[in-house]
C-alpha cells in the first residue's frame, strides 16, 4: 500500500472513546479485532470498527472486508475522515487488546507520515497516528488488499457496518410469587429475550414502577429467552401481597412491569409450606 510521506499536523484534542466489541453483534468482539469509536468531532465517523493486521506471509492477503466479515459485519466505504485522536485512540485501543499478535510489541515509537496505521516498514513496528486513511476505507475499496505484494506487515482501521440499534425492551410474562421463607419469596416466570429481569413485592395495592421494581435490586440474570427465577428477601408483615417484574436487556431498554396475582404471606402460610420448621 502506497504512503504518503507528510508530517502529521497536530489536531486538537478532543474525547474520542473506544469500547472493544460493537454491542449487537455477537461475534464483533475484542478477540476478532472490533471496537466502538463515539465522540469524534467529525460527524458520520462514530460506530463499529475491525483493526486488521495483515501478515505478509499470508495468502491471499486481508482485506477490510474479510476483516468486517469475522465479526459477521460488512465493510462499509467511510462517510468521513477521521481525525488524528479517532486514530490514536483506535491504536492505544488495539496495542492493549486481545486481538493485538504477539509479535507487535505493545509500546510502538510514533511515526511522522500523516496517516493512520501501523507498520514495519521501518524494520520495526512504528505507530503513525493521523487522520488520513482513518479509516482505510476513505481510500481502499472494501477488497483491496491491504499489502499488494510486499513483505511490509500492516495494521489498519476498518469502518464495518453497524448492528441494528436494539430498541424493543424485553416482555415478562407469567409472573407468579410464593411464599419460601418466613421472610423470603419465590417469583417465577418468563421472558422473550436475553435480559436481566428485575421482580419486587409490596402490599396489595402497592404501585410498582419499572424504576422501583429495579432499584429493588432482586434479580435474576437470564441469558437466553426462556423462564427465571428472582428470590425477594426481607419481606415481612402478614397478609396479602402484590408482586411486580420487570426486564432490561443488554441495550438498556426497561420494559414495562408484568404484576402477578396477588398472594397470601405471613406465619400461617409458612408453615402450611414447611419453610420454618424443615
Amino acid at each position: 500500500m502506497a504512503v504518503l510521506l507528510l508530517a502529521v499536523a497536530p489536531g486538537a484534542v478532543h474525547a474520542s472513546t473506544v469500547i472493544s466489541g460493537c454491542a449487537g453483534a455477537a461475534a464483533a468482539t475484542e478477540a476478532n479485532g472490533f471496537f466502538t469509536l463515539s465522540g469524534s468531532t467529525n460527524a458520520g465517523v462514530d460506530g463499529c470498527y475491525a483493526i486488521v493486521f495483515d501478515d505478509s506471509d499470508v495468502t491471499p492477503p486481508r482485506t477490510c472486508e474479510t476483516g468486517c466479515a469475522a465479526g459477521g459485519r460488512t465493510c462499509t466505504p467511510a462517510p468521513a475522515y477521521g481525525t488524528a485522536a479517532d486514530c490514536a485512540a483506535a491504536q492505544d485501543w488495539y496495542l492493549s487488546s486481545s486481538a493485538k499478535p504477539s509479535a507487535i510489541p505493545s509500546s510502538l515509537a510514533q511515526g511522522n507520515q500523516a496517516v493512520c496505521m501501523i507498520d514495519n516498514s521501518s524494520g520495526s513496528f512504528t505507530r503513525f497516528a493521523a487522520p488520513w486513511a482513518m479509516p482505510a476505507t476513505t481510500m481502499l475499496d472494501c477488497n483491496d488488499s491491504i499489502q499488494q505484494g510486499d513483505t511490509i506487515d500492516s495494521v489498519i482501521i476498518c469502518k464495518c457496518s453497524d448492528p441494528p440499534s436494539d430498541t424493543t425492551a424485553p416482555t415478562v410474562s407469567n409472573t407468579n410469587a410464593v411464599q419460601a421463607t418466613a421472610s423470603s419469596v419465590t417469583v417465577t416466570g418468563d421472558v422473550d429475550e436475553a435480559a436481566t429481569v428485575y421482580c419486587n413485592v409490596a402490599a396489595s395495592g402497592a404501585s410498582h414502577t419499572a424504576t422501583n421494581v429495579k432499584a429493588a435490586g432482586f434479580s435474576d440474570a437470564v441469558g437466553a429467552a426462556g423462564s427465571f427465577t428472582v428470590t425477594v428477601t426481607g419481606v415481612s408483615g402478614d397478609g396479602t401481597k402484590s408482586v411486580a417484574c420487570v426486564g432490561e436487556d443488554g441495550s438498556s431498554n426497561l420494559g414495562s412491569t408484568s404484576a402477578g396475582a396477588d398472594f397470601q404471606f405471613g406465619t400461617a402460610e409458612c408453615l402450611a409450606l414447611c419453610c420454618v420448621h424443615r
